[in-house]
C-alpha cells in the first residue's frame, strides 16, 4: 500500500538533501547580498547522473551565462549542462551554479565569476569526483554574446573589433574577410599594452583610443580556464538576431506586409523589440509551410534552411551547411534593401562551421531560457519586500532548482 509522505517528512528529506551542498552569498560593491552560488564540485558529486562512459573518456561540460528580467527583477544566471547527455536542453538538465540580481556589467560579473573560475580551473586541471567515480572534464561556454564579451574583457558589439572570436571590423565583416582569431593570450596582451601606455591621469578619450587600437579590449578576462576556441557561437541568439534584422527591414519598407505576416504567423504585437526564439521558429515555419512569395521570401527561406541544422541530435552535413550559409550571406550582400552584415551574420559565416568541425557538435543555449521562466515563477512566489528580497529570491530559486535536479 502506498502512503503519501507527510509535509514534515518532505521537509526533512529536503533538508537532508540540501545539507550535502555548500552555498555562498554573492555581494555587490556595497556588501549587500544580491545572489547565491553553489560549489560546482558538490553538484558534480551529488546531483549529476553521468552515463557509464569509459573511465578514460572526458565529459564535456558547458557553462551557460545569460541574463533576463526587467528593472529590479533583472538577474544573471550561471548554469552548467552536459551537451552529450540525453535531452541536454531540458530544464531538469540545467544545473544552476549561481544567480545574482542586478546589472549586467563587468563588476557584477566579477563578483560571481571569480570564485567560479578558481573552482573550474581546478576541475580542468585535476578532474572531479562524480557518482560514477573520478572524471576529467572539457569545458565550453555559451550564452548571450553581450555577456560573454564582458566575461572575456572585451568591448560591446558596437566596438571597432566587435567579434568575440576574432579581430574582425565591420568593414572586414561586410566583405567576408578572414582575420586573426582571438585568444586569451591576445586579450591579455592587449590589456597589458593599454596598462603600459596609460596612467591614472590618462584622459578618457586617450584611454578609449588605446583600448580600440589594441583589439577593442576593456578589462582582464574573468574566466581563464575556457579558451575562446571553446566559446560556442549561440545558435538561438544567432537565429533570433538574423530573423529580427531582416524583419525590421521588411517593416521599414512594407509595413502592411510585415503586419499581416506577423498576424498570420500567430505572433502577437507586444510592443517589444523583436521576436523571441520560439516566435522566430514559428515565423519561419509559417513562411515555409504557406509557400510565402512576398518581399524577403528568399531571405526567410534561406534562414529556415540553416535553422534545420540547429536541431539537437542530428548529424550535420557540413558541406551542405556551408553552402546554405553562403547562399544566405550572398542574398544579404546583394539585397536592394538596407540590409547589413550584422555581428550575428558574421558569427554564422565565419565561426559556426569551424566550431562544428573542431568539436563535432553545435551546442545550444536554449536550456538557459527554461531557467529564465523558472526564475520568473520564483519571483512571483516571494513577495518583493525589504532589502533582503534578492537574497530570498536567489535562495528560494537555487534550492528549488537543486531539488529538481536531484529528483
Amino acid at each position: 500500500m502506498f502512503l503519501n509522505p507527510s509535509a514534515r517528512a518532505i521537509t526533512r528529506a529536503k533538508r537532508k538533501t540540501l545539507e550535502k551542498f555548500h552555498f555562498f552569498n554573492v555581494y555587490d560593491s556595497n556588501d549587500n547580498v544580491i545572489g547565491k552560488r553553489i560549489a560546482i564540485k558538490d553538484i558534480l558529486a551529488e546531483s549529476i547522473i553521468i552515463p557509464q562512459l569509459n573511465s578514460e573518456e572526458v565529459v564535456r561540460m558547458s557553462i551557460g551565462i545569460d541574463g533576463g528580467g526587467d528593472d529590479d527583477k533583472k538577474s544573471t544566471k550561471v548554469v552548467i549542462s552536459f551537451p552529450d547527455f540525453e535531452s541536454p536542453n531540458s530544464k531538469d538538465n540545467q544545473h544552476l551554479v549561481g544567480i545574482y540580481f542586478g546589472p549586467e556589467d563587468y563588476i557584477s560579473l566579477k563578483n560571481i565569476l571569480e570564485p567560479i573560475n578558481i573552482e573550474l580551473s581546478e576541475i580542468v586541471s585535476h578532474g572531479a569526483l562524480t557518482k560514477v567515480g573520478w572524471r576529467q572534464f572539457e569545458l565550453f561556454i555559451i550564452g548571450d554574446l553581450k555577456l560573454l564579451k564582458l566575461v572575456y574583457g572585451l568591448q560591446s558589439n558596437s566596438a571597432t573589433r566587435f567579434c568575440l572570436l576574432c579581430h574582425a571590423t565591420s568593414d572586414q565583416s561586410k566583405h567576408g574577410v578572414d582575420v586573426m582569431p582571438r585568444t586569451l593570450e591576445t586579450i591579455r596582451n592587449g590589456i597589458s599594452q593599454v596598462k603600459k601606455r596609460s596612467t591614472p591621469s590618462t584622459r578618457p578619450s586617450e584611454l578609449a583610443r588605446l583600448k580600440k587600437n589594441y583589439g577593442s579590449v576593456d578589462a582582464e578576462p574573468l574566466l581563464t580556464c575556457i579558451p575562446l576556441s571553446h566559446a560556442t557561437p549561440p545558435p538561438m541568439h544567432i537565429m533570433m538576431g538574423i530573423v529580427n534584422s531582416v524583419f525590421t527591414v521588411l517593416e521599414k519598407h512594407n509595413t502592411q506586409v510585415a503586419k499581416e505576416l506577423r498576424k498570420k504567423a500567430g505572433i502577437q504585437d507586444k510592443y517589444r523589440k523583436g521576436f523571441s526564439g520560439k516566435e522566430c521558429r514559428d515565423f519561419l515555419k509559417y513562411i515555409e509551410d504557406n509557400n510565402y512569395q512576398g518581399p524577403c521570401a528568399d531571405l526567410f527561406l534561406a534562414i529556415r534552411r540553416i535553422q534545420e541544422y540547429m536541431k539537437i541530435g542530428i548529424e550535420v552535413d557540413l558541406k551542405n551547411m556551408k553552402s546554405d550559409i553562403d547562399v544566405l550571406l550572398d542574398l544579404v550582400r546583394k539585397s536592394e534593401l538596407e540590409l547589413s552584415i550584422i555581428p550575428k551574420l558574421h558569427y554564422l559565416e565565419k565561426h559556426v562551421v569551424p566550431f562544428i568541425e573542431s568539436h563535432k557538435a553545435w551546442f545550444s543555449e536554449q536550456g538557459l531560457e527554461h531557467i529564465h521562466s523558472q526564475v520568473n515563477g520564483a519571483i512571483r512566489r516571494i513577495p518583493p519586500k525589504g532589502t533582503s528580497k534578492y537574497e530570498k529570491w536567489s535562495k528560494y530559486f537555487m534550492e528549488t532548482q537543486l531539488m529538481l535536479n536531484c529528483l
